[in-house]
């Protein structure tokens, strides 16, 4: 990829939208953020204040996309309805978001003469598999709105790029954790919830025995996978897995919890109805197409994690 080009970073004020535009920044390229902040947040991205330019708008936009791709060469969609069961709540808003957000991306893109879009997909895609682990190749069996928009987005890009001069990497991210994740929302991810659970309430609540197993991924990782893949000199479409390649227990990831926090108690709480029991990701086709890797191990991350949260908490 051509440092001059500008890369544009749809959703780029959340969680890790924000992380893929520091890299970017970091890396020397002219970066653009494009956000509506309905769940990201210009307090993720003061660091990069006089380093990247913002506008604020709406993915479905036709309008507001144009000004922000205005010389554009790669696309990072990050901009997205993220809610699994806030999407069983009110599906029609995710598929609009999601699919109908995904369409006018696309079609603003090639309008803009944008050469490579490298998008947000998900491991949801692939639903409760027992193919473990699980590859690219995988069945896809979405069990959620929220999936289902995902593996949609990735069968129209797919088709998208089978007549259209442009590149696509859809990059299925498994379960991601960092700094600037948001702990405050009901719908936290496990590792957010935690950190505020352990610091509020001294205590980590684990659904079920706790023996359910998930692949997770530092933030900072995954970054650097979309770097790679905007790079990488892929023609047409991909999807390749973004994940750590071994899985954790839910208990075990408690148990490391509990230790950085320190003095926190682990309760059991009922299990999650249709909870999947494994999961976990092959990341073999990331290290063949984009020759990427994680470095950061768990428990790593897991530090740098809870004393950002700390950080912040203290400002």
């Amino acid at each position: 990829m051509d440092k001059k080009f500008r890369v544009l970073v749809t959703g780029g004020c959340g969680f890790i939208g924000s992380h893929i535009a520091e890299k970017m920044a970091d890396a020397g390229y002219d970066v653009v953020i494009f956000d509506d902040l309905s769940s990201g947040t210009m307090e993720n991205i003061t660091h990069l204040s006089g380093r990247v330019k913002f506008f604020r708008g709406d993915v479905r936009n036709k309008k507001e996309l144009r000004g922000a791709l205005s010389g554009a060469g790669v696309v990072f969609h990050e901009a997205a309805f993220v809610s699994v069961p806030e999407s069983e709540k009110d599906p029609s808003r995710c598929f609009d978001i999601n699919l109908g957000g995904t369409i006018s991306l696309l079609e603003e893109a090639e309008r803009a003469g944008v050469e490579k879009v490298i998008f947000a997909s998900s491991c949801a895609v692939y639903g409760n598999n027992e193919d473990l682990p699980l590859t690219e190749n995988a069945g896809v069996s979405p069990g959620s709105p929220y999936a289902v928009s995902k593996s949609v987005a990735e069968q129209l890009m797919k088709e998208y790029c089978v007549r259209r001069p442009i590149s696509i990497t859809a990059l299925r991210y498994f379960n991601v954790y960092g700094p600037r994740q948001n702990p405050e929302s009901k719908y936290a991810a496990v590792v957010s919830k935690f950190i505020q659970d352990g610091g509020k309430k001294r205590k980590l609540s684990v659904e079920g025995d706790g023996s359910q197993t998930r692949d997770f991924i530092f933030v900072g990782d995954v970054a650097e996978a979309n770097m790679r893949a905007a790079q990488a000199s892929l023609k047409g479409f991909h999807a390749i897995n973004v994940c750590s390649g071994k899985e954790a227990s839910v208990m075990d990831l408690a148990k490391n919890m509990s230790l950085l926090i320190g003095n926190v108690s682990i309760e059991q709480a009922p299990p999650r109805a249709n909870d999947i029991a494994r999961s976990w990701g092959s990341g073999e086709k990331a290290l063949d197409l984009l020759g990427f890797s994680p470095k950061t191990s768990l428990i790593e991350g897991l530090k740098i994690t809870v004393e950002s949260y700390l950080e912040r908490k203290l400002r």
